[in-house]
């Protein structure tokens, strides 16, 4: 087990299962680029950006899975009852499930745990958030708000700053 310090100062605890990912085939389900995403943004005025609180840990795991998933610590056994960090296959299963669960609305795309909804009007764009706010709710989606931005021209979104011009560098990451 590893601890990760996470950019909030808070620890994000790891497992390290090199043997255990050896055995898991791997889903390889797509993974939007960050291109794919921007694509199909032109003419987007308005944004928000929303982040998946705890991600990974709201996939419950199976009771055969959540065995696999013991470790041990000097104060005893233990395993994880929802999806952990390290484990070969979470990206590609939180992708599915989170494109599954937000299936057939518009203007809204998805890269892991990073969501971006956008609309041409600002009309277009209050029915968008609308909507995906609600199948949020029906699926208990829950979002960190600390890491929203609602309703802005610019947003930055995986290292660039997206606006109605396109996309450019954050300049906070050059």
């Amino acid at each position: 087990m590893v601890m990760v310090e996470k950019k909030d100062g808070s620890i994000r605890l790891c497992i390290e299962p090199v043997d255990l990912n050896k055995s898991i085939k791997r889903p390889h389900y797509p993974i939007p680029t960050l291109d794919d995403v921007t694509s199909k943004l032109h003419g987007a005025k308005v944004f928000t950006k929303l982040n998946a609180r705890s991600g990974y840990w709201s996939i419950l795991l199976s009771d055969d899975s959540s065995y696999l998933m013991t470790f041990s610590t000097i104060y005893g056994r233990y395993r994880f009852k929802r999806m952990p960090f390290g484990i070969i296959s979470a990206q590609d299963e939180f992708q599915r499930r989170m494109e599954d669960a937000f299936e057939g609305l518009e203007g809204f795309e998805i890269i892991i745990d990073d969501m971006i909804v956008y609309g041409d009007t600002q009309e277009e764009y209050d029915e968008r958030l609308a909507a995906i706010l609600e199948r949020a709710l029906v699926k208990g989606i829950r979002f960190n708000k600390e890491k929203c931005e609602f309703s802005v021209s610019r947003v930055k979104y995986f290292g660039h700053v997206i606006s109605s011009e396109g996309m450019q560098p954050d300049p906070d990451k050059i």
